[in-house]
């Protein structure tokens, strides 16, 4: 079974947003409460957050493999999904090691699954999605669960969710206004060089100011997750934006009005989770 074919010209995929290119207010809302709902189980209980991490980390890879599938791709769907939930605990449970028993789970669990299916059309390229799944969400996303097991844990999670946000309020405002030359039109034709630049100035601006001021954290570290942050969050943004223009689709889901999915509104924090967890863990020891 050949993927469906792609005759359809993608839609285009707004990932740097302008006035009147979204619902402002509805997508304003949303944000703060999601805000509300990260920030109230990060104080209140760390394993109230790493829930509330992990469900949507694995709804953001639920959606991916349901995009695929809707563009005629097969990918293992179960074995992904039990192999995402598996890292994620692991994450928790076990620190890093955990990771690599999930390269092997999603490698393994994919030879068997398509060894019992009937249909082995393009097993290779269902085999290959289906890693693509795993590796890309919730091996990623692990690494801010794997922050829980850090001294200053609620601390050094407000600076990484905190730098990724203050990096996509510094592009959306920058580009609104003054962004003109496009970074990637092809893929994404509203990012744009200044949207990039003016968010980079802030997120510095906002580690210098709020930084050190936050536990386990100094100047020098604060100023290096800005990096980790103005470096990787737009490279998570056009990853999203390319897969989704190459499989047909706006955005990955419907459930957070304004924002798309859970997988459009994770996908920078996705990126710079790694970089911002072995920063920590550096600064840590």
């Amino acid at each position: 079974m050949q993927p469906a074919a792609r005759d359809e010209p993608p839609r285009e995929e707004p990932s740097e947003p302008r006035p009147g290119g979204r619902n402002l207010p509805i997508a304003i809302a949303t944000g703060l409460a999601l805000a509300a709902l990260v920030f109230g189980t990060l104080f209140w209980r760390a394993g109230a957050f790493v829930v509330l991490a992990a469900a949507a980390i694995l709804l953001a890879q639920y959606e991916f493999y349901g995009a695929l599938s809707r563009r005629g791709y097969r990918p293992a769907t179960a074995v992904g999904m039990a192999t995402g939930a598996v890292i994620l605990a692991g994450a928790f449970w076990r620190g890093p090691q955990a990771l690599s028993f999930g390269v092997v789970l999603s490698l393994v669990g994919s030879f068997l699954w398509f060894l019992v299916e009937q249909n082995r059309d393009q097993v290779v390229t269902s085999i290959a999605v289906t890693i693509v799944g795993v590796a890309y969400v919730p091996m990623l996303g692990a690494h801010a669960i794997l922050i829980q097991g850090l001294p200053h844990r609620v601390a050094l999670e407000i600076a990484f969710i905190g730098a990724v946000a203050f990096y996509d309020i510094g592009a959306y405002a920058s580009g609104s206004f003054f962004g003109k030359h496009k970074i990637a039109p092809s893929v994404s034709p509203s990012k744009t060089w200044e949207g990039a630049a003016g968010a980079t100035v802030f997120v510095f601006v906002c580690a210098l100011l709020i930084g050190p001021h936050l536990r386990g954290l100094d100047v020098s570290s604060s100023l290096a997750l800005a990096a980790a942050a103005a470096l990787l969050a737009p490279l998570g943004d056009l990853a999203e934006s390319m897969l989704k223009r190459d499989l047909g689709t706006k955005d990955m889901g419907t459930l957070l009005p304004g924002h798309g999915g859970a997988l459009d509104r994770i996908d920078a924090l996705l990126f710079v989770a790694p970089a911002a967890y072995w920063l920590f863990r550096a600064v840590a020891s």
